[in-house]
């Protein structure tokens, strides 16, 4: 074998990645990075329960799945049309892993700019908390949605193990690339045997299955002629491997299988490979020799490398229902049985199938339910959710639902991911429509953009009583800040008659007091608005009076002066102010108010002054009129007084209305 050519067959096996060693993703550097810094690597259960998807650095994670979430929804709206659906959601699974694997780079990015020893300790629960997430998340698509003819699982598991444990990899592929050069400087030999992790190196490749590096590093040996380093060339070159779409049967896979073990294993009985004790070591891994477990275990940071390992060379055809059985014999292995962490759990009741559990032990992790909702949401996709209940009832709508249900109540309880917790409540009616309502109306309401947003929302699912609240609040807020014009417009869209009322009194306040109308623009046109209650009638209509008047349409203000005070609109207090407007109308040189029109206007100040004035009854505490109010009731009748007498004589006569006057009338 040429070790250029061998270098360059094997430059998959070269992470790239930072310079900065720390930056590498693999599943121990959390744990280094962590245990270099002081802090506990085991995977937190509660800690920082209510902060890790809050935090800034983490928001890409909660935004970009609920995009992917979606997309699933989309997607299940086919699934009972039948057809194969597997492609689609196996490209679904692989994207939420592409986000925790773009999410972990953003945090080591983050901690090579900060330096170890200025950053935030929690990157590091949250580097450790995705990492293992990853792993989990790869172990379920294999087992449960990239499902394969055969149910051999084998072939990915190694792929799984060498993803999350690269780094015999990046060292075969370093002494590679250094044996290459030094062939290529004029060295008759690599000799890579000199470095103090070659054995360790070519172990660690062989128990993931990479065949084809174990040869490149076994040439890099400086005896790598000898007999015994080309026999066992030529065993590694003739091992069968199982390729689940290469048209070998696993009965017929078995058996060239079982010839070729007993091959080798004869070969190391023989002795052939004796002259070097690690190469001995190598072939009988190779050989499945029971009695070098302890050699693979060193060789394994954690029990279930060790299973894949052995499995690799001595049950290449595993059924997926068999793992839980060697999971079970390599923890003993392993010396892991009586000490089982959260992650060997959650793995083992993976390799049992029992999702329940699993989704149970997601919901304790330190995620805020991040990784349960979308992970039971996939395999709800994929029909794997098979939970029957004591009585036979699937219940995995349920269960499904809950989790949804507990995820989305989570985020709207964010002042900045709420409206990511919509999209969740959505896909769960109709409790997530019921439950929506309320977090809705209890979304604290900072500005006026969120509570058109929330109105919006709340519209599109026919959410009355929530825009009714919304807009109750928003015109209180506006109130209280003196913004009436702002209020009155948050008051229509609430359709409150009640609040308007009490907004358009306001409006007639601060016209008592100043003289004129704030927020004209908005009085003056609106319209059918107007109809929200008697208050804001009159309102409107009052303030179309002074437009009228102010343009010098005298007639029609009158007009529509004498048809406000006769319908009982304006507000008692407000009636001497408006009979005391008339005045200026009854004294213009022109005839404004008819005969009739000044009778009623008659009628209305002696109401008026009838309501004002001291009861006969003695046990009433009514005061008399102050002199002020004395003064304009008589301004306003020897006015009426005068127009009358006028309109009198001019309607009763054929004398045109021009500038005709009438003499003082007592």
């Amino acid at each position: 074998m040429d070790v250029a050519l061998a270098v360059k067959g094997l430059q998959s096996v070269k992470i790239k990645g930072s310079s900065n060693p720390q930056l590498t993703v693999s599943s121990d550097t959390p744990d280094e990075l962590c245990k270099s810094l002081g802090i506990s690597a085991k995977w937190v259960s509660n800690a920082f329960k209510d902060s890790i998807l809050f935090d800034p650095c983490m928001r890409k994670l909660v935004n970009e799945s609920c995009g992917t979430f979606l997309s699933g929804q989309k997607l299940s709206q086919n699934l009972d049309s039948g057809g194969d659906h597997g492609p689609e959601l196996l490209k679904l699974s692989r994207r939420y892993r592409s986000i925790i694997r773009v999410c972990l780079n953003d945090l080591y990015e983050l901690i090579d700019k900060t330096g170890q020893n200025g950053v935030n300790q929690n990157c590091c629960y949250y580097v450790n908390v995705l990492d293992k997430i990853e792993l989990i998340w790869h172990l379920c698509e294999i087992l449960y949605v990239d499902v394969v003819p055969g149910d051999i699982v084998l072939p990915q598991l190694l792929e799984w193990i060498r993803f999350h444990f690269p780094q015999a990899e990046r060292k075969a592929a370093n002494l590679l690339e250094t044996g290459a050069e030094r062939v290529e400087a004029g060295f008759e030999t690599a000799g890579s045997e000199k470095d103090p992790e070659y054995w360790k190196t070519v172990v660690g490749v062989l128990i993931q299955g990479r065949i084809d590096a174990t040869r490149a590093l076994l040439f890099l040996h400086s005896d790598a002629r000898a007999t015994a380093f080309q026999q066992a060339d030529i065993c590694l070159r003739t091992m069968p491997l199982y390729h689940i779409y290469g048209g070998t049967s696993p009965t017929v896979f078995n058996a060239q299988w079982i010839r070729w073990q007993a091959d080798v294993r004869s070969k190391v009985e023989d002795g052939v490979f004796a002259s070097n004790a690690d190469l001995e070591l190598v072939m009988k891994i190779v050989s499945g020799d029971v009695t070098v477990v302890d050699a693979i275990r060193s060789h394994c940071q954690e029990w279930y490398q060790l299973m894949t390992a052995t499995l690799f060379f001595t049950e290449p055809t595993v059924k997926s229902f068999d793992l839980s059985y060697h999971a079970d014999h390599a923890m003993r292995a392993f010396g892991r049985s009586n000490d089982i962490q959260d992650l060997d759990k959650l793995i083992l009741l993976l390799l049992e199938a029992n999702l329940l559990e699993v989704i149970q032990e997601l919901q304790k992790t330190a995620d805020n339910g991040w990784f349960a909702v979308h992970l039971t949401n996939l395999l709800y996709l994929c029909g794997r959710l098979n939970i029957f209940d004591s009585n036979k009832v699937d219940v995995a709508h349920q269960l499904h639902e809950h989790v949804l249900l507990d995820y989305g109540t989570m985020l709207m309880a964010h002042h900045s991911l709420w409206q990511v917790g919509v999209s969740y409540l959505d896909h769960c009616p109709p409790q997530g429509l019921e439950r929506m309502e309320v977090l809705l109306s209890a979304t604290p309401l900072i500005s006026e953009t969120r509570a058109l947003k929330i109105m919006q929302i709340a519209h599109e699912r026919r959410l009355g009583s929530v825009v009714t609240t919304v807009c109750k609040v928003m015109a209180f807020k506006s109130l209280h800040q003196e913004r009436l014009g702002n209020a009155l417009a948050w008051a229509l869209r609430s359709m409150d008659a009640n609040l308007t009322n009490h907004l358009a009194d306001r409006f007639l306040e601060g016209f008592s007091d100043k003289g004129e109308f704030e927020a004209t623009d908005l009085l003056n046109n609106l319209g059918s608005c107007m109809l929200a209650s008697d208050r804001l009638t009159f309102l409107g209509k009052y303030c179309e009076f002074h437009k009228l008047y102010k343009d010098g349409n005298l007639k029609t203000a009158g007009t529509l002066l004498v048809s406000l005070l006769s319908s009982h609109l304006p507000p008692k207090n407000f009636q001497l102010i408006l009979l005391m407007q008339t005045v200026p109308l009854l004294e213009a040189r022109d005839l404004i108010f008819s005969a009739n029109e000044t009778h009623i206007l008659l009628s209305c100040l002696e109401a008026l002054e009838a309501e004002l004035l001291p009861q006969v009854d003695p046990h009433s505490v009514s005061r008399p009129l102050d002199a002020p109010t004395k003064e304009k009731i008589q301004v306003i009748r020897l006015s009426l007084a005068r127009n009358l007498s006028r309109a009198i004589i001019i309607e009763g006569s054929d004398i045109p209305n021009t500038n005709t006057r009438m003499v003082n009338v007592s």
